[in-house]
């Protein structure tokens, strides 16, 4: 157990290491412009005068919004949060002289449902050149390929040529335009497909290491974290392009798809890990609740999005996602049942996972967040993303690897002090069992000698009468009290007991009969009531239950026998009018040597109650008994009428 605690820990530590280098090649990749290639020359092609428009109808047309008088400056670009208005922007393009490469305009981020860009020339507007892209069409349908939209600009001989830009999408709205030369386009696609490849690799090396540490353990909370890391995965491939442009390269809605049911998905799996850590980490019931409320919230959005239905559902859905996270913290830090330090530990990394979150939703709900900040942001959020689920999984695997280490010192004391109850009651067996061989001629000497004196002294006097009873009285108690021990030796080391049909009724008559106050014992037998079992030991086992009915009655009341068969069992219950039995006695009423505080006075070692469940076992039965103030105690014998092999029996 420690060694496979010791390799989950590892594990974890190394899946959070792996994570910040992935999240640091994805930072390289976002800024792959600053990186691709040497500073570009002064004569590439420079975008100019961009400007945004708002188009809440979507009804205008492009000679429309050429001419609309609510276009506003945005150099950064388009940062309009979630939104479902069509938008327009409009920028020109300074070309280079005749004869050098060819413009190219690369649109990010990729999951943009629809873009047309229109050329605006001198004719009517309906004539204007235009070019399609966007998660609306599949890959090979897109101008150039590429993990993001990207145009072939056209090589005009203007100075500046005027564009439009018609965006739609049910993601947020958050828009860069990028602009190059064909050959720097060539060398950034390159070098994006490098670190695509090392990314990807990482990815899988994560998650191969995940893997591991649940088949290590077979644990569901590292099933779940699992999950929960692949499934953001996935959605974070599909925000950088990956999925659009390879696996559902001919099916653009499903990697559309895929964005907005991965940003449901992630925060339900973060949901999902918390839920599963609740005792850990001390949930109230409110907030298991609030859990699960946002759980099934979730769900909710993965259907609606999957029916087409988005924008309105996300914006209720991010901040009710902070507001989960601002309760789970609040938790955190009134947890008492983690160590201070630990504590500390789980506060940091949801909160700063929290915080992360918090600001990537502001950048992507509120407008005004330049696009490139947002970007950022969504690549930031993996790493937070990943620390906190590993560093949670990791928290929790100490606290189990040192509970099984609490739990097994503790068993080993436990079993050391059932060792040593264990060799006292077997050293106690053995005296009992020794003194009762060694007293058996003894007391037959005592019990010849009282019979011997009555026929020697034809008229005893009463003073010597009474002695003489009261001799042959111990010397019967002591020999019932000899006969116990014998017999729990017996029982003790049955190998397998001698089973015959057995009328239960005629055993019971018989140990009536024969009891000590027969006068007192009313029965109330079935008929032709047959079991499989030793006869000699059934006897025993109801004669101990009379007799201790009789003995702890009280005086001139009487003892109830019943028999009566339930199905395949058969039942035989002894009753008395006794006081109540409290539950603690009930609990050990047929332990060995046990005798309660209140019975001191009554003779007995505590032998007879424990051989009749010795005996029942030994046929496949069990013994029983209940107690309350109107029915008084009970006895119940359980024995089943057909024989069947039992653990005790083959011994």
């Amino acid at each position: 157990m420690k060694t496979r605690g010791t390799l989950c820990l590892r594990l974890t530590r190394a899946v959070i290491g792996i994570g910040r280098y992935c999240v640091l090649l994805i930072a390289a990749m976002a800024l792959h412009p600053a990186i691709a290639g040497h500073p570009p020359p002064a004569d590439i092609p420079r975008l100019l005068g961009l400007a945004v428009l708002e188009d809440p109808d979507g009804k205008l047309t492009p000679g429309e919004a050429a001419a609309h008088a609510g276009w506003r400056a945005s150099p950064a670009g388009l940062s309009a949060g979630y939104s479902d208005s069509v938008w327009w922007l409009r920028f020109e393009v300074a070309q280079t002289a005749p004869g050098h490469p060819h413009a190219v305009l690369r649109v990010k981020p990729h999951f943009v449902d629809e873009l047309h860009l229109y050329r605006i020339t001198d004719g009517p507007s309906q004539t204007w050149p235009v070019e399609m892209a966007g998660d609306s069409l599949p890959a090979s349908a897109r101008p150039l390929g590429g993990l993001v939209p990207a145009f072939l600009l056209d090589d005009a001989r203007t100075p500046a040529q005027p564009y439009l830009l018609r965006l739609h999408t049910s993601s947020t709205a958050t828009l860069t335009l990028e602009l190059m030369d064909e050959h720097r386009y060539l060398h950034v696609l390159e070098h994006e497909a490098l670190l695509v490849g090392v990314d990807v690799g990482l990815q899988a090396v994560v998650l191969l290491l995940l893997a591991v540490q649940w088949w290590a353990t077979r644990s569901r909370l590292a099933g779940l974290v699992l999950l929960a890391i692949a499934a953001h995965f996935v959605w974070r491939n599909n925000v950088s392009g990956l999925m659009a442009a390879t696996l559902w390269a001919d099916s653009p809605w499903m990697a559309d798809l895929a964005v907005k049911v991965g940003v449901y998905l992630s925060s339900g799996m973060v949901a999902a890990v918390v839920y599963a850590m609740r005792d850990l980490l001390g949930l109230s019931r409110s907030l298991r609740m609030l859990l699960a409320a946002f759980g099934l919230l979730s769900v909710a959005g993965i259907a609606l999005a999957a029916g087409g239905v988005f924008t309105p559902v996300i914006r209720l859905y991010l901040p009710l996602g902070l507001a989960f996270y601002g309760a789970l913290l609040v938790a955190l830090a009134r947890n008492h049942i983690l160590p201070p330090g630990r504590r500390r530990m789980a506060l940091a990394g949801f909160g700063v996972y929290a915080g992360v979150s918090a600001v990537t939703v502001a950048a992507l709900m509120v407008p005004g967040i330049p696009p490139g900040c947002t970007a950022a942001l969504l690549y930031t959020s993996t790493l937070a993303y990943v620390g906190t689920l590993a560093g949670a999984y990791a928290l929790l695997r100490r606290q189990q690897v040192e509970a099984a280490a609490e739990m097994q010192a503790s068993l080993r004391v436990r079993t050391a002090e059932l060792a040593t109850r264990e060799k006292a009651a077997r050293e106690q067996g053995d005296l009992l069992r020794m003194l009762a061989h060694e007293l058996k001629t003894p007391l037959a000497v005592t019990q010849l000698a009282t019979d011997a004196l009555r026929v020697l002294l034809p008229a005893p006097t009463p003073a010597v009468s009474a002695r003489l009873r009261r001799i042959a009285s111990a010397t019967t108690n002591m020999n019932g009290l000899v006969e116990k021990c014998l017999l729990l030796d017996r029982v003790e080391g049955f190998s397998r007991i001698h089973r015959q049909r057995c009328n239960m009724g005629e055993i019971v008559s018989d140990v009536v009969n024969d009891c000590r106050a027969p006068e007192r014992v009313e029965t109330e037998l079935a008929p032709e009531l047959w079991a499989e079992g030793d006869p000699e030991l059934l006897r025993v086992a109801v004669t101990n239950l009379v007799d201790n009915a009789l003995k702890y009655a009280p005086p001139g009341t009487p003892v109830l026998i019943r028999t009566h068969a339930a199905g395949d069992d058969v039942h035989i219950e002894v009753r008395n009018d006794g006081p109540p039995l409290p539950q603690e006695a009930l609990l050990r009423l047929f332990d060995r040597f046990w005798r309660a505080h209140y019975d001191r006075d009554i003779p007995g070692v505590g032998l007879g109650l424990y051989l009749v469940r010795m005996i029942m076992r030994l046929h496949g039965g069990e013994a029983a008994a209940r107690s309350d103030a109107e029915t008084g105690t009970t006895l119940q014998l359980t024995l089943p009428a057909r024989p069947h092999e039992t653990p005790d029996a083959r011994r």
